[in-house]
Protein backbone atom coordinates (compact mmCIF):
# COMPACT_ATOMS: atom_id res chain seq x y z
CA UNK A 1 0.00 0.00 0.00
CA UNK A 2 1.45 3.40 -1.00
CA UNK A 3 1.97 6.37 1.30
CA UNK A 4 -1.15 8.21 0.06
CA UNK A 5 -3.44 5.26 0.77
CA UNK A 6 -1.84 4.72 4.16
CA UNK A 7 -2.38 8.38 5.07
CA UNK A 8 -6.03 8.15 4.00
CA UNK A 9 -6.50 5.03 6.08
CA UNK A 10 -4.98 6.68 9.14
CA UNK A 11 -7.52 9.50 8.82
CA UNK A 12 -10.50 7.18 8.42
CA UNK A 13 -9.66 4.23 10.64
CA UNK A 14 -11.21 3.52 14.02
CA UNK A 15 -13.95 6.16 14.38
CA UNK A 16 -14.99 4.18 17.43
CA UNK A 17 -11.54 4.83 18.85
CA UNK A 18 -11.99 8.56 18.25
CA UNK A 19 -15.36 8.41 19.94
CA UNK A 20 -13.95 6.62 22.95
CA UNK A 21 -10.99 9.00 23.16
CA UNK A 22 -13.22 12.07 23.42
CA UNK A 23 -15.86 10.58 25.67
CA UNK A 24 -13.36 8.98 28.00
CA UNK A 25 -11.76 12.40 28.43
CA UNK A 26 -15.13 13.91 29.33
CA UNK A 27 -16.04 11.02 31.59
CA UNK A 28 -13.17 11.40 34.06
CA UNK A 29 -14.87 14.37 35.70
CA UNK A 30 -18.51 13.44 35.30
CA UNK A 31 -18.24 9.91 36.68
CA UNK A 32 -16.40 10.90 39.85
CA UNK A 33 -19.64 12.30 41.28
CA UNK A 34 -21.54 9.05 40.70
CA UNK A 35 -19.87 6.55 43.02
CA UNK A 36 -22.90 4.32 43.39
CA UNK A 37 -23.43 4.09 39.63
CA UNK A 38 -19.71 3.38 39.15
CA UNK A 39 -19.84 0.46 41.58
CA UNK A 40 -22.84 -1.02 39.79
CA UNK A 41 -21.19 -0.75 36.38
CA UNK A 42 -17.99 -2.30 37.72
CA UNK A 43 -19.95 -5.25 39.13
CA UNK A 44 -21.66 -5.72 35.78
CA UNK A 45 -18.33 -5.61 33.95
CA UNK A 46 -16.77 -8.13 36.31
CA UNK A 47 -19.54 -10.58 35.45
CA UNK A 48 -18.28 -10.71 31.86
CA UNK A 49 -15.54 -13.18 31.07
CA UNK A 50 -12.74 -12.13 28.69
CA UNK A 51 -14.14 -12.02 25.17
CA UNK A 52 -12.58 -12.32 21.75
CA UNK A 53 -14.16 -11.53 18.43
CA UNK A 54 -13.97 -9.88 15.05
CA UNK A 55 -15.21 -6.55 13.76
CA UNK A 56 -16.11 -5.23 10.33
CA UNK A 57 -16.21 -1.48 9.91
CA UNK A 58 -17.76 0.27 6.92
CA UNK A 59 -17.53 4.06 6.53
CA UNK A 60 -19.75 5.66 3.92
CA UNK A 61 -18.53 9.11 2.84
CA UNK A 62 -20.97 11.06 0.68
CA UNK A 63 -18.68 12.00 -2.25
CA UNK A 64 -17.38 8.43 -2.54
CA UNK A 65 -19.33 5.74 -4.38
CA UNK A 66 -17.93 2.86 -2.36
CA UNK A 67 -17.64 2.56 1.43
CA UNK A 68 -14.22 2.49 3.06
CA UNK A 69 -13.96 -0.86 4.83
CA UNK A 70 -11.64 -2.12 7.52
CA UNK A 71 -11.65 -5.30 9.58
CA UNK A 72 -9.82 -7.03 12.36
CA UNK A 73 -10.36 -8.52 15.77
CA UNK A 74 -10.64 -7.43 19.36
CA UNK A 75 -10.07 -8.80 22.84
CA UNK A 76 -12.19 -7.37 25.64
CA UNK A 77 -11.29 -7.67 29.32
CA UNK A 78 -14.15 -5.95 31.21
CA UNK A 79 -12.01 -4.69 34.09
CA UNK A 80 -8.81 -4.16 32.08
CA UNK A 81 -9.74 -2.78 28.70
CA UNK A 82 -9.84 -3.47 24.98
CA UNK A 83 -7.25 -4.65 22.47
CA UNK A 84 -8.30 -3.38 19.03
CA UNK A 85 -6.36 -4.92 16.15
CA UNK A 86 -7.03 -3.75 12.61
CA UNK A 87 -5.88 -6.30 10.03
CA UNK A 88 -7.10 -4.79 6.75
CA UNK A 89 -6.39 -2.66 4.81
CA UNK A 90 -3.53 -1.52 7.09
CA UNK A 91 -2.39 -3.33 10.21
CA UNK A 92 -2.53 -1.36 13.45
CA UNK A 93 -2.97 -2.16 17.13
CA UNK A 94 -4.43 -0.02 19.91
CA UNK A 95 -4.89 -0.87 23.56
CA UNK A 96 -7.57 0.89 25.60
CA UNK A 97 -6.57 0.26 29.21
CA UNK A 98 -7.55 1.67 32.60
CA UNK A 99 -4.29 3.62 32.60
CA UNK A 100 -4.85 5.19 29.18
CA UNK A 101 -4.78 4.55 25.43
CA UNK A 102 -1.71 3.00 23.83
CA UNK A 103 -0.54 2.52 20.28
CA UNK A 104 1.34 -0.74 19.81
CA UNK A 105 4.20 -0.53 17.31
CA UNK A 106 5.55 -3.31 15.08
CA UNK A 107 7.91 -4.44 17.84
CA UNK A 108 5.10 -4.78 20.38
CA UNK A 109 6.16 -1.67 22.29
CA UNK A 110 3.36 0.35 23.91
CA UNK A 111 3.33 4.08 23.17
CA UNK A 112 0.99 5.99 25.43
CA UNK A 113 -1.37 8.35 23.64
CA UNK A 114 -3.57 9.68 26.43
CA UNK A 115 -4.41 9.49 30.12
CA UNK A 116 -8.03 8.45 30.15
CA UNK A 117 -10.73 7.05 32.38
CA UNK A 118 -12.07 3.71 31.14
CA UNK A 119 -15.56 4.25 32.58
CA UNK A 120 -17.33 5.34 29.40
CA UNK A 121 -15.81 2.47 27.47
CA UNK A 122 -17.28 0.01 29.97
CA UNK A 123 -20.63 1.79 29.77
CA UNK A 124 -20.69 1.51 25.99
CA UNK A 125 -19.68 -2.14 25.86
CA UNK A 126 -21.98 -3.07 28.76
CA UNK A 127 -24.88 -1.05 27.35
CA UNK A 128 -25.13 0.87 30.63
CA UNK A 129 -28.05 3.20 29.90
CA UNK A 130 -27.68 5.08 33.19
CA UNK A 131 -24.16 6.20 32.36
CA UNK A 132 -24.81 6.78 28.69
CA UNK A 133 -27.65 9.12 29.68
CA UNK A 134 -25.08 11.46 31.23
CA UNK A 135 -23.72 12.24 27.77
CA UNK A 136 -26.64 11.50 25.46
CA UNK A 137 -30.37 11.84 25.11
CA UNK A 138 -31.30 8.16 24.88
CA UNK A 139 -34.28 6.80 23.01
CA UNK A 140 -35.24 3.18 22.26
CA UNK A 141 -35.42 2.24 18.58
CA UNK A 142 -36.93 -0.80 16.93
CA UNK A 143 -34.95 -3.55 15.23
CA UNK A 144 -35.96 -6.53 13.11
CA UNK A 145 -34.04 -8.83 15.46
CA UNK A 146 -36.14 -9.29 18.60
CA UNK A 147 -33.09 -10.48 20.55
CA UNK A 148 -31.44 -7.07 20.28
CA UNK A 149 -31.97 -3.96 22.39
CA UNK A 150 -31.25 -0.80 20.42
CA UNK A 151 -30.80 2.80 21.52
CA UNK A 152 -30.46 6.06 19.63
CA UNK A 153 -27.92 8.24 21.45
CA UNK A 154 -28.08 11.96 20.65
CA UNK A 155 -25.12 13.95 22.01
CA UNK A 156 -25.76 16.63 24.65
CA UNK A 157 -22.45 18.52 24.47
CA UNK A 158 -21.44 20.86 21.66
CA UNK A 159 -18.14 19.00 21.33
CA UNK A 160 -19.88 15.73 20.57
CA UNK A 161 -22.50 17.39 18.36
CA UNK A 162 -19.70 18.71 16.14
CA UNK A 163 -18.57 15.13 15.49
CA UNK A 164 -21.67 12.95 15.59
CA UNK A 165 -25.35 13.70 15.06
CA UNK A 166 -26.33 10.38 16.59
CA UNK A 167 -24.97 7.03 17.69
CA UNK A 168 -27.10 3.92 17.32
CA UNK A 169 -26.13 1.11 19.68
CA UNK A 170 -27.58 -2.40 19.55
CA UNK A 171 -26.75 -4.87 22.30
CA UNK A 172 -27.63 -8.47 23.00
CA UNK A 173 -28.21 -10.08 26.38
CA UNK A 174 -25.66 -12.79 27.13
CA UNK A 175 -25.32 -15.05 30.17
CA UNK A 176 -26.14 -13.48 33.54
CA UNK A 177 -28.19 -10.82 31.69
CA UNK A 178 -24.97 -9.06 30.67
CA UNK A 179 -25.36 -6.98 27.50
CA UNK A 180 -22.71 -6.80 24.79
CA UNK A 181 -22.63 -4.68 21.61
CA UNK A 182 -23.59 -6.26 18.30
CA UNK A 183 -23.64 -3.15 16.12
CA UNK A 184 -22.63 0.49 16.53
CA UNK A 185 -23.59 3.11 13.93
CA UNK A 186 -22.01 6.57 13.97
CA UNK A 187 -24.04 9.19 12.08
CA UNK A 188 -22.35 12.49 11.23
CA UNK A 189 -23.97 15.87 10.56
CA UNK A 190 -22.56 15.90 7.02
CA UNK A 191 -24.38 12.67 6.19
CA UNK A 192 -21.40 10.35 6.54
CA UNK A 193 -22.10 7.09 8.32
CA UNK A 194 -19.90 4.44 9.93
CA UNK A 195 -21.25 0.99 10.79
CA UNK A 196 -19.31 -1.39 13.03
CA UNK A 197 -20.45 -5.00 13.37
CA UNK A 198 -19.11 -7.28 16.08
CA UNK A 199 -18.98 -11.08 16.05
CA UNK A 200 -17.84 -13.16 19.01
CA UNK A 201 -15.33 -15.95 18.42
CA UNK A 202 -14.65 -19.25 20.18
CA UNK A 203 -10.94 -18.99 19.38
CA UNK A 204 -8.88 -19.15 22.59
CA UNK A 205 -6.88 -16.10 23.60
CA UNK A 206 -3.20 -16.35 22.76
CA UNK A 207 -0.38 -15.78 25.22
CA UNK A 208 0.58 -12.63 23.32
CA UNK A 209 -2.93 -11.21 23.59
CA UNK A 210 -3.07 -11.94 27.30
CA UNK A 211 0.32 -10.30 27.80
CA UNK A 212 -1.04 -6.90 26.72
CA UNK A 213 -3.23 -6.82 29.83
CA UNK A 214 -0.54 -7.77 32.38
Amino acid sequence: MNKTKTTLFNKLQLPIATLLFILLSLSSVAFNSHAESETKAQSNAEAIEPLKGTFLQSKNIKPLKRPFKSSGHFVYFPTKGLLWQTEKPVKSVKLFANEGVYKVDQHGTLQKEAQLDNAFFLALFAGDEQKLAQFFITQPITNDDATLTCLALTPKSDTMKSLFAQIQLCTKAMNNNVKLPVTIALLEEKGNRTDINFQLSDTPLTAQELAYFD
